[in-house]
């Protein structure tokens, strides 16, 4: 087993926007790092939009059919989505290290592969920290802005698009949404996006990379059940995606008169993206599970046979044996090739994509309060408690 020690291996912690912020004072050497991060986005990009609607009389009243205060979408993507995907990247950061250090813990990377790991390791954090791919996202961020501002679908003035007569003439804070706080929001999104292609990435050349697995393992996934083990590597990823759904759903209800019906397609591709992010990675591993599987069943079956045969030999034929296989070894041999049969050929099972489907659905149970009226909701868990 190899006891070597680890570097750190990070795909997170990269990039031209890290880079940028660790210039800054503030953020260098001090504690709390993610929530000094939190705190200076949302001065950033909340705190003006307060200010600017507040003076040009945006944020409450009658001058606009939707005020800044009344439109729930921005308050929660920059409220409580903004800082979820900050607040991930710590926990999705040490999640990834702990998997990683565990195929090496276990011995699942054998002595003459231990460099070939190493290599692959050093490839995508190098490749994480390249600044071209977070250019491009900055690209299509601003292709989107664009779209955005030409083609406003929204017939209702706004304290983005105060003028009814001119969709796409902006307020001062509807600049500033559309300049600074949407795409900071965004950039966050895609980077995600990004993060977890590499983490896709990472997961296929581990399985491709020549694995020890462990047929008899009791895990009953070959030494690998650690990869789908609760909670999941991009799970709280799906939650904050969760929200920012939600708030999109909720804004095409208040504003677009969507029905719950109308919406339920998204709904079900979204809970489907939910679980391609979660789940689809791990199924790289199949191959080489159900490989090894099969192959523990012949073997296991040739000790069965000699087991038999020394049994056979001893107690029914009388005769000399020259088996080794103690009694002992042989129930062990026995237990282990009942696990081997019983041994999935991926690692996950259905608790891990519950799970995923249940982090996603979350923040989802708050639309259902647009469509049922908040007391029938009540009334219905007063008649299940009493």
């Amino acid at each position: 087993m190899a006891t070597d020690p680890i570097p750190h291996f990070s795909i997170i912690q990269t990039g031209l926007f890290e880079k940028l912020l660790q210039k800054t004072a503030w953020f260098t050497g001090r504690k709390r790092a993610d929530l000094r991060k939190i705190i200076f986005l949302l001065a950033l990009t909340y705190l003006p939009l307060l200010i600017l609607t507040l003076m040009e009389g945006l944020m409450l009243g009658e001058k606009v059919e939707v005020p800044f205060f009344y439109e729930p979408a921005v308050h929660i993507r920059l409220l409580i989505a903004l800082p979820m995907l900050i607040l991930s990247e710590k926990y999705v950061d040490q999640r990834i290290q702990a998997i990683i250090l565990q195929f090496r813990k276990n011995g699942m990377i054998p002595e003459s592969k231990l460099k070939n790991f190493d290599q692959l390791l050093h490839h995508f954090e190098l490749l994480a920290k390249k600044k071209r791919f977070e250019i491009i996202i900055l690209v299509i961020i601003v292709v989107n802005l664009v779209l955005r501002w030409t083609l406003n679908t929204f017939d209702v003035t706004s304290w983005m698009f105060p003028l009814a007569e001119k969709k796409a003439s902006l307020s001062l804070a509807g600049y500033w949404a559309m300049l600074v706080s949407y795409p900071i929001v965004q950039f966050l999104i895609l980077r995600w996006l990004w993060r977890w292609v590499l983490w896709v990435r990472v997961i296929f050349a581990l399985s491709k990379i020549g694995l020890r697995i462990y047929p008899s393992h009791p895990d009953k996934a070959g030494g690998l059940a650690f990869l789908g083990e609760s909670p999941l590597v991009f799970g709280s990823v799906t939650l904050v995606l969760g929200v920012i759904f939600a708030s999109m759903l909720i804004e095409r209800t208040l504003f677009l008169e969507y029905t719950l019906e109308q919406q339920i397609p998204l709904l079900v591709s979204f809970l489907v993206l939910s679980l391609i992010i979660n789940i689809m990675p791990l199924i790289f591993f199949s191959g080489i599970m159900r490989t090894e599987r099969l192959k523990a069943i012949h073997e296991y079956n040739t000790i069965g046979a000699w087991m038999e045969r020394d049994f056979e030999d001893r107690y029914i034929f009388q005769t000399q044996s020259n088996s080794k296989i103690s009694v002992p070894e042989g129930y062990m041999a026995g237990t282990s090739y009942q696990r081997v049969k019983d041994m999935k050929i991926v690692p996950f099972d259905l608790r891990s994509m519950v799970a995923s489907v249940v982090i996603t659905v979350i923040p989802l149970l708050g639309l259902l309060l647009f469509y049922i009226p908040f007391m029938d909701v009540v009334d219905f868990l007063m008649g299940l408690l009493l």
